[in-house]
């Protein structure tokens, strides 16, 4: 069966099951603005009357499922402390639906807690508001939250380079892309957002940012991505730091804000400031 086939069938066992009162959707099939694809996860919450966990077989009217990831959680779109059900597919097909089992008491928080959440049919009521992409679109930042990003970069640029000149190449790349990276892309994001004027959604982790990016932006953080070499990630790591530097003079320009005296004594430290270019000394 195809995505759209099963979504119809999980439609029509809602339908049926008078135990069954509503069917929440959420995600990217629910987003009003984004495009679905074939690869694009039916992610639904089904809400019933009773709350009794669903046996494996119930899941098996969607076909075979390659591999599950089943739990109960406890704050899932909701604060109340029931435990839902999750249920987390790859269906044989190449289908991924990811469902929870909820009690209908949990409607109201789970349409407040996230503005993609819709219900798409209530026997009991109304469906409420329309999804939309308000709580994803990249918020304006304040310039303490831009100075502490920055200081964030910086910080762990020094880590890296110590790490690789101790030729700890794993710990070098887990710093660069568990801490160094994900202020880099912060601050693209609030870079491209301020030219779209604070009204863009650039996905879950930035996966829609390559279609908004200048390409000479693009180039230079494609090639931070080339990691498997002490050179390679030295390299990385130096044009990580031409890029954040342009980038952070740039957004700190168009602000008004004062860039924090640290950018420069790391830059000059590690051998990247505008004067020079030479990547010896990171």
């Amino acid at each position: 069966m195809s995505r759209d086939d099963i979504w119809q069938q999980l439609q029509a066992i809602v339908t049926a099951d008078p135990h069954i009162r509503a069917l929440g959707l959420e995600g990217s099939l629910s987003n009003p603005i984004s495009v679905a694809d074939e690869r694009s996860d039916i992610d639904a919450t089904v809400f019933v009357d009773v709350m009794a966990r669903f046996s494996p077989e119930w899941f098996d009217q969607f076909g075979p499922v390659i591999i599950v990831q089943s739990f109960m959680d406890t704050s899932l779109f909701h604060e109340s402390g029931t435990a839902w059900q999750v249920e987390l597919m790859r269906l044989q097909n190449g289908v991924r639906l990811d469902l929870k089992i909820a009690p209908v008491a949990d409607i109201t928080e789970y349409l407040a807690s996230d503005s993609l959440n819709q219900l798409v049919l209530n026997k009991d009521g109304e469906l409420g508001r329309p999804s939309s992409e308000r709580d994803f679109i990249t918020n304006e930042p304040s310039e303490t939250e831009f100075n502490e990003t920055l200081n964030e970069f910086y910080w762990q640029a020094g880590n890296i380079s110590k790490g690789l000149k101790r030729k700890q190449l794993i710990y070098a790349n887990e710093m660069f892309n568990q801490h160094l990276r994900p202020e880099m892309l912060r601050v693209l994001a609030w870079q491209i957002s301020r030219q779209s004027d604070w009204e863009i959604n650039l996905g879950f982790e930035y996966k829609y940012l390559g279609a908004y990016i200048a390409l000479s932006d693009l180039q230079m953080l494609n090639a931070t991505y080339v990691q498997d070499s002490i050179s390679h990630t030295h390299h990385s790591l130096y044009v990580a730091l031409k890029l954040m530097g342009r980038l952070a003079r740039t957004f700190a320009g168009q602000q008004n804000w004062q860039l924090p005296v640290f950018v420069a004594r790391v830059e000059q430290e590690l051998g990247v400031a505008a004067s020079e270019t030479d990547e010896n000394k990171l």
